[in-house]
């Protein structure tokens, strides 16, 4: 998350991962990990105290479905062939989602964090992998070139005209996708104490789901929401 998921992916370190790490590293007695980590956000030095607070709700929100590839092409002619480029490209979206969050019946409410953009995740994978792609889409197009120069030799100008039309209908980009994936993924967490609460769930500014749950002393439960 401090590395590549803040640099290329737009997602920073979940506030509740940071703090839950913070949590074991003092339980098993890391001491001088611990402190690194308050030393790099300051928030965890004024946690408020979670008296009796020992079960958690976590919420997993799957939102939206990832960007598609699609293709980006354009046909002109060149030494009298007919030449067509395709490339896959992802339109970049803004990542934006209504109201996301864990609330129970006593008036607690934990808004979810970013915890995985696919979105980013698949476009930067694509933009890694461009030129790699336009590599072996300008050998494609040079082998075709030579044999539509073939098919002319042999067939004459109707072979030149049909092998410079199979080239170019054969040559498109490959748009295969992760479909089921979320666009995102966003995670809301809550401290409660033992007990039964009514709980309700909200992603993308929808009630998704209502739900009655009772916890027992440091039970974590753990629901998907999609």
């Amino acid at each position: 998350y401090e590395d590549d998921y803040a640099k290329y992916f737009d997602t920073k370190a979940p506030r509740q991962l940071i703090e839950a790490l913070h949590s074991l590293l003092n339980k098993r007695g890391r001491r001088d990990e611990a402190k690194q980590l308050r030393e790099n956000y300051d928030f965890l030095k004024k946690l408020p105290e979670r008296k009796g607070m020992t079960a958690e709700i976590i919420v997993i929100h799957e939102l939206g479905a990832v960007a598609q590839k699609e293709r980006s092409e354009f046909v002109y002619p060149i030494g009298g062939q007919i030449v067509r480029f395709s490339f896959p490209v992802i339109r970049k979206k803004p990542l934006f989602f209504g109201k996301t969050s864990l609330k129970i019946s006593n008036g607690d409410e934990a808004f979810a964090e970013l915890a995985q953009n696919f979105d980013a995740i698949a476009s930067q994978n694509l933009e890694d992998r461009r030129l790699r792609l336009m590599a072996k889409s300008a050998a494609r197009l040079i082998l075709k070139g030579q044999i539509t120069q073939k098919a002319e030799k042999e067939f004459g100008p109707l072979g030149f005209i049909a092998a410079s039309i199979y080239g170019a209908v054969t040559e498109t980009a490959d748009t295969r996708s992760w479909t089921l994936l979320p666009a995102a993924v966003s995670v809301s967490r809550l401290a409660v104490k033992p007990g039964s609460y009514d709980v309700e769930i909200s992603s993308n500014g929808k009630v998704s789901a209502v739900k009655k749950l009772t916890l027992k002393a440091d039970q974590i439960l753990i629901l998907r929401d999609d």
